[in-house]
């Protein structure tokens, strides 16, 4: 025998040939040896087939989840640990709790001769919008809230509007002498009345 050319007398050689064309793709085609298995038997091993890949998919997926979970797990331990390594070589002391917000507009209002209405409001002109920049400045710089609590509480500013002021101030503070000696006499006052 030579070729694609098959013994009808002994069929298990038949049979072979016929599978190894049915299941190796560079030779799939319509033939009419594939006819050797019926239509039902065709189907089961296509489905069984489709079936374990199909479960292969799953289980990989599986350990890949898994593998992700062990490392947020990982991350998770590590980050409380260097936390709380950081925690015990600082050594935080008991302090004075940090003054309130509204406290800081207070004080930078007094310090600023404007009203506490005139730093809620939506003014924006240029003897309201500095006031009301330092005070989202020390808010951020002397409390725990975030940026978007600050915001709210001054007026319902967003919080990028918050952001902004912080670092604008932050910038000025270095470069303008009256504008630090300004917060400074802000931060006493906060430290006298706490």
């Amino acid at each position: 025998m030579t070729g694609n050319v098959v013994s009808l007398h002994d069929p298990r050689q038949h049979a072979q040939q016929v599978k190894a064309r049915l299941w190796n793709p560079k030779n799939a085609r319509q033939s009419s040896e594939l006819d050797v298995f019926s239509g039902s038997e065709l189907r089961r091993r296509r489905e069984a087939e489709l079936k374990q890949r199909e479960e292969a998919k799953r289980a990989e997926a599986d350990f890949r989840r898994e593998i992700a979970l062990d490392d947020l797990m990982r991350a998770a331990v590590a980050d409380h640990a260097q936390a709380k390594r950081i925690a015990e070589e600082i050594q935080i002391e008991e302090t004075t709790p940090p003054p309130k917000v509204r406290r800081i507009i207070r004080a930078v209002a007094q310090a600023y001769g404007a009203s506490l209405v005139d730093i809620l409001s939506r003014r924006r002109t240029a003897a309201i919008v500095r006031p009301r920049q330092v005070a989202m400045y020390l808010a951020k710089r002397l409390t725990f809230r975030s940026l978007p609590e600050i915001g709210h509480m001054l007026g319902g500013r967003d919080h990028t509007t918050v952001l902004h002021a912080v670092r604008k101030i932050e910038a000025l503070v270095t470069i303008d002498a009256e504008l630090k000696s300004k917060i400074d006499g802000i931060l006493d006052q906060l430290a006298e009345t706490a």
